[in-house]
């Protein structure tokens, strides 16, 4: 069994397009990244951090 010759076409409906899978994978690392900041900042709006709800500092005296 010989193997075809790649075929230089860009063209080719048999091989997916590059260009194509990389843009759909950059708006995927988008889209994921968005999500991840969007729950934090969420998350953060809702319990505040241990700091905000510690003791004030005394002022020394």
């Amino acid at each position: 069994m010989a193997l075809e010759p790649d075929d230089p076409n860009p063209a080719n409906p048999r091989r997916p397009n590059g260009g194509m899978a990389m843009l759909l994978l950059a708006i995927l690392i988008i889209l994921v990244g968005a999500l991840i900041a969007w729950a934090l900042i969420g998350r953060s709006a809702k319990a505040p951090t241990p700091a905000a709800t510690a003791n004030p500092p005394v002022a020394p005296r």
